[in-house]
């Protein structure tokens, strides 16, 4: 073969691959190359809403005056319906940078990292079998499974102390990373909810959520039940159970022990056109198993709604009562009285103005009073 000719067949060739053939793409689609996702009709599309805030705070301890401005959370709601029984969700949000030096007192760096709070693949299958699996907040009652990380949502600035979440202090199992089953069933004169989960559970510190590795063999249990009685519109009560058992932290100062942990909750909660009530109660037991020693911990809120032109003025109480000596908490986790006042103002259909007062005691600490000035938007 001569060198031209060798030099035209290379060409064609070349030509062959670089470029398409316009009719073949036309006669075959992309979606048509995998029989097996011809029922995803249509093709998943993803959808992002974000949610931010800004506050400024100002606080008095005895003498003590501070004051700061505070970044909040920039969530991105990420969601998107693959078919019409499966969907995703993920919600990605900030949570400051802790460190823990001693067991006394906390640590915060002035720095945020971002990480998957919510990242959950949910199956409808009816009104009354569904699954989820997964990171999700945990079926604790109301609040955590109505307004997650972005501000905007609640009327408050702040969530609860005993709902904090684990980053903040928080005591509570807020995120969970496993497989939950739930649904609701209409029953005469009654709606019933209800959630059963099975996770990795408490790491060997508070704020360490499991996403990767189960320190023990242990999986926890949670169960959620809520009613809503068809006489009453807008009322709803129900009750919460978990079982964990919280794994040995050798390497820190802290739970020597294996320590079995029951939480018990119950929620009572009233939502009408003018007026709202919210509460909640959770008991905690934890038992060292080498011991046999048990702790009892409880806590709760009582907040008040009142909605008038765009404005909602609320009052929240606040309390902690911690078993003295419990090796799971630290130091600084003490009995806890917050009474807070608020007002928020939906200025727009997109932002809300909030400003609050509170007074926080802490058991053996002066009292400390709280001015928070917060915006807070969607996006």
């Amino acid at each position: 073969m001569k060198k031209t000719q060798r030099y035209a067949l290379w060409i064609s060739l070349l030509a062959l691959f670089l470029v398409p053939d316009v009719s073949l793409s036309e006669e075959i689609p992309v979606s048509g190359t995998e029989p097996d996702l011809a029922d995803f009709s249509p093709i998943p599309s993803l959808k992002i809403r974000g949610f931010g805030d800004f506050s400024f705070y100002a606080s008095k301890e005895d003498r003590e005056y501070e004051s700061e401005f505070y970044l909040g959370n920039i969530s991105l709601l990420i969601t998107s319906n693959v078919n019409t029984k499966v969907s995703f969700l993920g919600e990605l949000a900030p949570y400051r940078d802790v460190y823990y030096l001693e067991r006394t007192n906390p640590g915060f760096l002035n720095s945020s990292y971002f990480e998957f709070q919510r990242f959950t693949l949910k199956y409808l299958v009816s009104d009354s079998i569904n699954f989820k699996i997964g990171r999700y907040h945990t079926a604790l009652g109301y609040w955590n499974q109505t307004y997650h990380h972005g501000t905007w949502l609640q009327p408050s600035i702040l969530r609860p102390e005993i709902l904090r979440f684990e980053f903040q202090g928080g005591i509570l199992p807020e995120h969970s990373v496993g497989v939950e089953y739930f649904g609701y069933k209409v029953i005469p004169n009654l709606d019933v909810k209800y959630h059963l989960g099975v996770s990795n559970g408490r790491g060997k510190k508070l704020w360490v959520v499991q996403n990767f590795k189960d320190e023990n063999r242990s999986k926890a249990l949670s169960v959620f039940l809520s009613a809503e009685p068809h006489s009453i519109e807008g009322l709803r009560f129900g009750m919460i159970f978990y079982l964990d058992t919280v794994p040995p932290d050798s390497n820190d100062s802290g739970q020597l022990n294996p320590t079995d942990e029951r939480i018990y909750g119950g929620h009572f909660i009233y939502l009408g056109e003018r007026a709202e009530l919210l509460s909640e109660f959770f008991k905690m037991y934890h038992m060292e198993e080498n011991t046999g020693q048990d702790y009892v911990t409880e806590g709760g809120y009582v907040q008040a709604n009142l909605k008038l032109n765009g404005l909602i003025t609320f009052y929240r109480y606040d309390f902690i009562d911690f078993a003295e000596n419990n090796p799971v908490f630290w130091g600084f986790h003490k009995d806890v009285r917050k009474h807070t006042i608020g007002v928020r103002w939906d200025v727009l259909p997109w932002n809300a103005l909030k400003f609050e007062l509170g007074r926080l005691s802490k058991k053996g600490m002066p009292p400390e009073y709280i001015l928070g000035l917060n915006s807070s938007f969607t996006f």
